[in-house]
């Protein structure tokens, strides 16, 4: 018997809540939800080792416990940031259903350079100048070690959705496409959440307890959050022999694995993040005006909310917070 795969995909963007739709719908009785961010498709995204994509018998092997769930996906937000995942998903399904949420870009750049500086992938805590580092990260220049993929560095490139999201469409038609604006996620998700069940074609009345998912975190300390996330980084250093103790010390795995856990905890602290500077805000939005505008119009949706220049913050009340 040919073993099952995904019949839809959620792509992404990553921080506008792909995390918490992907728990919500693993929750859902008539859909599987497979380990998330395995990242098979996307052959361009540079991904190291954490990420990097799995065999094919072992990315179906995660579908493995599908068993006769109606809808079976998967999550992983470097997908819509890529040039290639689109195609390569519809060589491999042509029928597959698209899931995307996008964000305010201003936003979405912030928290997304919050989260890199926490999980060690980005070195420049000071979010303009990490802006300003994006054309020497273009050659391959100021990389940290670190680094899970030097695309999550390109900030401006990354909130691109205008052509992100046309790729699909070409690929798939606007049909087999469901795009939800992060706002719209947040302030109802329950709405949100019953109309993404209604594209997928499953019960639209189970309705799961929609916990806070993935909020903004900060590191104590930052090498430790690189270590947690980074296995290559774990091989190295004052780490390796960290690593190596800790296998003397606690032979069974699974107490080892509580151990990081816990370290893990320790130094997670979970804070709302700090306001974007205004001045720079206002400058962003107004480098962004031009690229939203042509998102809306390709949508049909008014997303001039995302660059009022009289808004100093997007960051939406609801059932999801601060969760990105």
């Amino acid at each position: 018997m040919t073993p099952r795969g995904p019949d839809f995909f959620v792509v992404g963007a990553a921080k506008s809540g792909p995390t918490a739709l992907d728990a919500y719908l693993g929750a859902h009785p008539d859909i599987f939800m497979a380990t998330k961010e395995m990242h098979y498709f996307g052959s361009d995204l540079d991904n190291g080792p954490m990420f990097r994509p799995v065999s094919w018998d072992r990315y179906l092997d995660a579908f493995s416990d599908a068993g006769d769930a109606a809808r079976a996906g998967e999550c992983s937000p470097g997908y819509l940031y890529s040039k290639r995942a689109a195609e390569e998903i519809k060589a491999y399904r042509s029928d597959a259903d698209i899931i995307a949420i996008l964000r305010n870009p201003v936003d979405m750049i912030h928290a997304f350079h919050s989260h890199n500086v926490y999980v060690g992938d980005e070195n420049i805590e000071d979010l303009e100048q990490a802006l300003a580092a994006e054309p020497d990260r273009m050659m391959g220049r100021n990389i940290p070690r670190a680094n899970q993929g030097v695309w999550g560095l390109l900030y401006r490139d990354v909130v691109r959705y205008h052509s992100q999201v046309k790729r699909y469409f070409e690929a798939f038609g606007r049909d087999r496409v469901h795009v939800m604006i992060y706002r719209d996620f947040a302030q109802d998700t329950p709405r949100a959440y019953r109309s993404t069940l209604e594209f997928l074609g499953v019960d639209t009345g189970f309705l799961p307890e929609f916990d806070i998912l993935n909020a903004n975190k900060r590191a104590r300390i930052r090498t430790i959050s690189a270590l947690e996330t980074t296995a290559e980084f774990r091989k190295v250093g004052v780490w390796n022999v960290v690593r190596r103790s800790a296998q003397v010390l606690l032979p069974s795995r699974a107490a080892r694995q509580r151990l990081y856990g816990w370290i893990a905890r320790m130094n997670t602290v979970y804070e709302r993040r700090k306001p974007m500077p205004p001045d720079l805000r206002r400058r962003l939005q107004k480098e962004f005006a031009e690229e939203v505008t042509a998102l809306g119009e390709l949508l049909g949706k008014d997303l001039d909310f995302w660059i009022d220049t009289a808004q100093t913050a997007t960051v939406p009340s609801g059932v999801l917070g601060e969760d990105d």
